[in-house]
C-alpha cells in the first residue's frame, strides 16, 4: 500500500515532521529546519511525497 502525503510544502512538513523523531531538537532549531524546509521549496509548489506500507493497522474511534 502506498500513502501519499504530498500536497503544499506546509502540509509536507506536518506529516513529516510528526513521523520523524525531532524532539531531541530544541525549539530553535526545529524553527530553523522548517524554515529551510519551506524556503527551498518553490512557491506553490506541490511536493510528492509518499510511502510504501507492507503491514498497516487501523484503529476506528
Amino acid at each position: 500500500m502506498t500513502v501519499d502525503l504530498g500536497g503544499p510544502p506546509e502540509r509536507v512538513w506536518r506529516a513529516l515532521s510528526g513521523m520523524y523523531d525531532l524532539a531531541a531538537l530544541d525549539a530553535e532549531a526545529l524553527a530553523a529546519l522548517e524554515r529551510s524546509f519551506l524556503t527551498r521549496a518553490p512557491t506553490g509548489a506541490h511536493l510528492d511525497c509518499h510511502f510504501r506500507l507492507r503491514v498497516l493497522t487501523t484503529r476506528r474511534p
